[in-house]
């Protein structure tokens, strides 16, 4: 294959985890005709871009969606803070037109609502329109593409501020992405990415989330290639702690004035310093993938001798820890908050997903799926448990008792 934004055959692979279901994809216990389909994650040596190998279409992915923003409380907070951040940062005022690719169920559209009444959703699962609907945000179900882009610019006409949170990285045709955004950015405006940094993820071996959605894993130095490949350009990052730990970039056409922020200039050089630009900074990571497997594999099997094993959340990153180091066999169940989940069976499996209120209350082990949530699922678990014994998988494998 060819690198999907520079084009180079100069690709490396750095993780095989074999066939995998899409791990949003939670079905009736009574249907199991599950795809699969190949995960390897590879290096390109010409724009340095993590990606996948194959990809999954979209369609099969998006269309009908399970994961809900809103059911995170975290989440919630999280969409509520940028809110403040953004109004405060770019001077939101009631005339200030804002557009949010990906927009899920309008949470954080919701939320800018406090500062204007001037907002747009895109986001391809039907299912979510109407709960956008519900909150008075106009959703339209599709893709973002150029395509679309051009009709909403003769609709809508073009925006001050466009924001995609954690759905760059979904998008396989991502410079098509890019051109639909600097179709519709007024000259002066600012594109905001959310993402997870493949240097708090990937190279700290997280590679829960390496999974069909996340076709690409992003450094600042592969998104800078990608974006002025699309006559845009990131003029200031922050640090966040999101999916693991993010990236916030916020992005200007290139002929905005503009200045780079110090913060770019820092990071830019601390990743040539770690070895972003190398192979070999990723090619290490191999060998304690396989070992991991085996010490997390050997831990629950281990404590599934005289206790229930029961996961806490069913995150998109659990699935892939349940089906890569092989522990569905050891599961009696899952407990997450989302109701969309719940009834279903973990992907890969006949794991049934429950709600808290229907939590057994006899002795069991838990393994934390939602790790990046740990205080707030420890907590829950509290109000449940007197003692329970809980397995962390990252970012270092233990064992918490609480």
């Amino acid at each position: 294959m060819r690198c999907r934004a520079c084009n180079s055959v100069d690709l490396f692979q750095i993780y095989d985890l074999g066939d995998m279901p899409p791990v949003n994809a939670f079905l009736p216990p009574t249907k199991k005709e599950e795809k699969k389909f190949p995960l390897k994650l590879l290096w390109c040596k010409g724009c340095c871009l993590v990606q996948l190998s194959e990809i999954v279409e979209p369609p099969d992915l998006f269309e009908e969606y399970r994961f809900l923003t809103s059911a995170s409380s975290v989440t919630v907070e999280h969409m509520t803070q940028l809110a403040d951040i953004l109004n405060s940062k770019l001077k939101i005022t009631k005339e200030t037109k804002i557009l949010e690719i990906g927009s899920n169920d309008a949470t954080l559209l919701h939320s800018l609502s406090r500062f204007t009444n001037k907002l747009l959703g895109v986001d391809p699962a039907k299912n979510l329109s109407p709960v956008a609907a519900a909150k008075g945000v106009l959703q339209i179900s599709d893709f973002f593409t150029e395509k679309l882009s051009k009709e909403i610019k003769k609709e809508h006409g073009y925006f001050d501020l466009i924001a995609a949170l954690n759905v760059v990285a979904h998008t396989p045709d991502v410079l098509d992405l890019f051109r639909a955004v600097r179709e519709v950015l007024v000259e002066d405006g600012t594109f905001i990415i959310e993402c997870p940094y493949v240097g708090d993820t990937i190279l700290k071996g997280e590679f829960d989330t390496v999974y069909h959605e996340h076709v690409y894993h992003f450094s600042l130095t592969s998104l800078r290639e990608l974006l002025a490949r699309s006559d845009l350009k990131i003029y200031d990052v922050e640090r966040v702690n999101t999916q693991g730990g993010s990236l916030r970039i916020y992005v200007s056409h290139d002929r905005c004035l503009i200045e780079e922020s110090p913060r770019c200039r820092a990071l830019y050089e601390e990743e040539t310093r770690l070895g972003f630009r190398e192979f070999s900074t990723y090619n290490a990571l191999r060998n304690d993938f396989l070992l991991y497997k085996s010490e997390l594999l050997s831990l629950v099997r281990e404590k599934a001798r005289d206790k229930k094993i029961i996961g806490l959340g069913a995150p998109a990153r659990g699935v892939v820890v349940l089906n890569t180091c092989n522990l569905l066999n050891f599961l009696d169940c899952v407990v997450d908050d989302t109701i969309l989940k719940q009834g279903k069976t973990v992907p890969g499996s006949y794991v049934p997903v429950i709600s808290w209120e229907d939590l057994d209350p006899s002795e069991a082990c838990f393994i934390l799926l939602s790790w990046n949530y740990k205080d707030v699922m420890l907590e829950r678990l509290k109000e449940k448990k007197d003692h329970a014994e809980v397995i962390i998988p990252f970012p270092s494998l233990q064992v918490v008792e609480i």
